[in-house]
């Protein structure tokens, strides 16, 4: 048994979702869209996204939302995550 973030499709295998994840997006509050209940895929059309160092492509958020609106962001600044020096 494993737990993967993107779907797995191999022959042998059986996977199933277990649950779904709710984007959320984070902004300086003085940001245009800051003030916005909802944010649309058209919204991150020309902006800067910053994420993981992954590929955006291999993002759901882009895989899943951006992409099927034909939506490209301006720029992706990914940002590398590191565990902490101190023990857990």
């Amino acid at each position: 048994m494993a737990i993967v973030a993107a779907a797995v499709q191999r022959r042998g295998l059986t996977a199933r979702a277990m649950f779904r994840d709710e984007l959320v997006v984070i902004m300086d509050p003085n940001h245009p869209l800051a003030s916005r209940t909802w944010i649309r895929a058209g919204d991150f059309a020309g902006v800067c996204v910053i994420g993981y160092t992954v590929p955006p492509r291999e993002m759901s958020w882009y895989r899943d939302v951006l992409a099927p609106a034909g939506i490209t962001p301006g720029r992706y600044a990914p940002v590398e995550l590191r565990r902490p020096s101190s023990k857990w």
